[in-house]
C-alpha cells in the first residue's frame, strides 16, 4: 500500500469528510474523489498537462551548495575521513544552527528537514565528482584520496567557501 503525506491543513479537511469510528483515511479520501469527480469529467493522464513540481515557499536565503560541500569535507577530515550521515550531518547542524532559517527546518518529501536533505544531496554530488567513496557501506560516508587531499590543501574548487566556522 502506498504511503502518502499530507499536511495538518489537509488533514483536517479530510476529517469534515469522515464519520467518526467509522471512516478510514481512505475511505474519506474515497468520498473526496467521488465528490471531486462527479463535478467534472475524468481526464486521461495522457491529456493531463504537466505540472509543475510544486515546493515550499522560501522567506530567507538559501545556504549555497558549495558551503555544505566544505562542511561535509571538513566533517569527514575531523573523523579521519570515515563518519555514518548521522554525524555528519549532526556536525553540520552544530556549526550552522545559527544561520539555519525556520524555512530551514520545514520536512521535505523524505522526512527530513530542508537543510538535512540538502546536506544528504551535497553528499552525493561530492561522491559523483570524485570526492567521496562511491562503494561504502549504506549510511557511511568515506573521503577518497582526491577529498583527503583537498580537506589537507589550502586550494578549494572555484565558488566554495573555505570550511572555517570556528
Amino acid at each position: 500500500m502506498p504511503v502518502i503525506r499530507i499536511s495538518e491543513d489537509n488533514f483536517q479537511r479530510l476529517q469534515r469528510w469522515a464519520i467518526p469510528l467509522e471512516d478510514t483515511v481512505d475511505s474519506a479520501l474515497a468520498k473526496v474523489l467521488t465528490a471531486a469527480e462527479a463535478d467534472r469529467p475524468r481526464t486521461e493522464v495522457s491529456e493531463m498537462p504537466a505540472s509543475p513540481k510544486i515546493r515550499p515557499e522560501r522567506t530567507g536565503e538559501a545556504i549555497p551548495d558549495a558551503r555544505y560541500y566544505a562542511l561535509i569535507i571538513r566533517a569527514l577530515s575531523e573523523a579521519e575521513g570515515r563518519a555514518s550521515k548521522s554525524a555528519v550531518t549532526r556536525r553540520i547542524g552544530e556549526w550552522l544552527a545559527s544561520e539555519l532559517s525556520p524555512d530551514d527546518h520545514v520536512t521535505v518529501a523524505t522526512g527530513e528537514s530542508r537543510w538535512e536533505n540538502r546536506v544528504a544531496w551535497a553528499r552525493n554530488r561530492l561522491r559523483e565528482s570524485g570526492y567521496l567513496r562511491a562503494d561504502s557501506p549504506r549510511g557511511m560516508w568515506e573521503l577518497t584520496p582526491k577529498g583527503r587531499e583537498l580537506a589537507s590543501s589550502e586550494r578549494w574548487p572555484r565558488g566554495w567557501f573555505a570550511p572555517s566556522i570556528d
